[in-house]
């Protein structure tokens, strides 16, 4: 599957960022309840994009990547919710967001392509 290497680079590093931004908000602005969301989908985005890619030959990695493209798109609510609620600044969300909706594109793409390929 082309690109799995790129998609998997780009979903680890940005689970970082999720991670990094949810301790921040955390420490500096005591918003628990949607970064423990936030957390967590960026979490369970990079680990299910690691499986559908560890395990590409399995019957499974359409739904997985449906699955992936999920917790991107809850991502992408979550920051938009922050940043209406004034907990992410314009930039800090044009920053993070650009990359959440690069993934989403990504993800996208791959499914398409495997749906085509079936």
């Amino acid at each position: 599957m082309k690109n799995t290497n790129s998609a998997l680079e780009k979903a680890k590093k940005f689970a970082v960022r999720i991670l990094k931004l949810g301790t921040y908000i955390k420490n500096e602005k005591d918003n628990n309840e949607v970064v423990s969301l936030l957390i967590k989908a960026g979490l369970e985005l990079g680990a299910s994009l690691n499986f559908a890619f560890e395990n590409e030959f399995n019957d499974y990695i359409f739904e997985t990547l449906q699955k992936s493209l999920e917790w991107a798109m809850s991502i992408n609510f979550y920051l938009e919710v922050l940043f209406a609620g004034g907990i992410l600044t314009e930039k800090e969300f044009a920053s993070i967001n650009s990359d959440c909706e690069e993934l989403i594109a990504i993800i996208a793409e791959l499914l398409k392509s495997i749906h085509e390929g079936a």
